[in-house]
């Protein structure tokens, strides 16, 4: 089963029952439903209270460190609650095996991705790949590591309790010579390709890849660190992007490119916009994010 979180687009006008949940910190209301997407099943869970723009102001705050008001806690409280709320609900209706290793679960999440399948990203680039032209034609592939080097995603320290934000994968999984869904992905799209440049500061996570691309392929695969002096082929592109934070060589991607976006970041279209040079832009979580809120 793969499962969606989602805030709202715009926040209800509160009250005084509002007012008390904000104060004492109480789970955020949610509805849940379950749909497919391309031929998955999904479990889409819409979150009342907050919008998807303060929950990506949470996920700012959380990876700066920086000092927040009593509002900001009392959400970032409201929030890991509301997720384990969610959590149970999971476990109870036996959803997924939080007890085991859930190579296989989706936790897509706004705020925070979790283990992403393989099998879903999957699906959903060979949909791309049949219904628009831009992605068929592409001769190029630019992928942009969303992982560092030596880099755990950690969560900061709670004052009142620990963080909800729990389904993620076991660290093994993480090591430098595994590259996670991502690599599965690029496995099995490779070989349409006659250009792939890897934008990461986890060459050496790559490099059984790269290797195994020239072998059997006799595609060259260059691994690149993020820098604003990088640049690429003029060439039709594709850009596979697996993180959550703009890049410095975003300014120089060809013109004739097209960009998937394949984890969740609020108004990552705008950015793409302003920064790329207006190019094509196509988002995995637009399209969850979509059939959540038309279908709860």
């Amino acid at each position: 089963m793969n499962c969606l979180i989602a805030g709202n687009r715009e926040k209800r006008s509160g009250g005084a029952w509002a007012w008390l949940q904000e104060r004492l910190c109480l789970p955020y209301s949610f509805s849940e439903k379950t749909d497919r997407f391309l031929g998955l099943p999904v479990c889409i869970y819409a979150i009342d209270g907050i919008t998807d723009r303060e929950i990506d102001e949470l996920e700012q705050w959380e990876n700066s460190r920086k000092a927040a008001g009593r509002a900001m806690r009392r959400r970032y409280m409201r929030w890991n609650r509301t997720l384990r709320s969610i959590r149970k609900r999971m476990q109870k209706e036996e959803n997924l095996n939080m007890t085991g290793a859930s190579e296989d679960a989706l936790l897509f999440c706004s705020w925070r991705r979790g283990g992403i399948s393989a099998e879903l990203l999957l699906r959903f680039y060979r949909h791309c790949y049949r219904e628009n032209v831009l992605v068929f034609r592409a001769e190029q592939l630019i992928v942009l590591d969303g992982r560092t080097e030596g880099c755990e995603e950690t969560l900061p320290a709670a004052e009142e309790e620990t963080p909800a934000l729990v389904w993620v994968r076991e660290p093994e999984a993480e090591s430098l010579h595994t590259a996670g869904p991502e690599r599965e992905v690029l496995q099995e799209i490779y070989t349409t390709f006659n250009y792939a440049t890897i934008v990461t500061d986890r060459a050496a996570a790559w490099q059984e890849f790269a290797d195994m691309a020239y072998e059997e392929y006799g595609l060259s695969v260059r691994c690149a660190p993020d820098s604003a002096a990088l640049t690429f082929r003029n060439r039709k592109t594709l850009i596979l992007d697996f993180g959550m934070t703009e890049k410095a060589c975003s300014g120089n991607f060809p013109p004739d490119s097209v960009y998937m976006d394949l984890y969740a970041s609020y108004d990552r279209g705008d950015t793409v916009a302003a920064e790329c040079g207006r190019i094509p832009y196509i988002s995995l979580w637009n399209a969850l994010d979509t059939l959540g809120k038309d279908g709860v």
